[in-house]
């Protein structure tokens, strides 16, 4: 299987269809998503560093839902038989 196993199933570019395989094949895919979103979004609201020189809150928890994410990814990948993550 790979990209083109993926694509027939969930359609779309392979980012899309990562990201609905995620969704559909793993336990708290769709949270994780919807997590990430929110928090991106409130990285660009609040910015990534506080006066203090220090990363927001909005920041660091962006990234460790960055990290499960990827790892949810890299999980999907590793199913279809694609290559890794960068």
């Amino acid at each position: 299987m790979g990209t083109r196993e993926l694509k027939a199933v969930y359609a779309g570019n392979p980012q899309m269809a990562i990201n609905r395989a995620i969704r559909e094949e793993l336990a708290a895919g769709s949270e994780a998503l919807d997590a990430m979103e929110l928090f991106h979004k409130l990285v660009r609201r609040l910015g990534e560093i506080e006066r203090n020189g220090q990363p927001t809150l909005a920041k660091v928890a962006y990234d460790r839902i960055a990290g499960v994410c990827d790892a949810m990814e890299a999980e999907i990948r590793k199913r279809y038989g694609m290559n890794p993550i960068r």
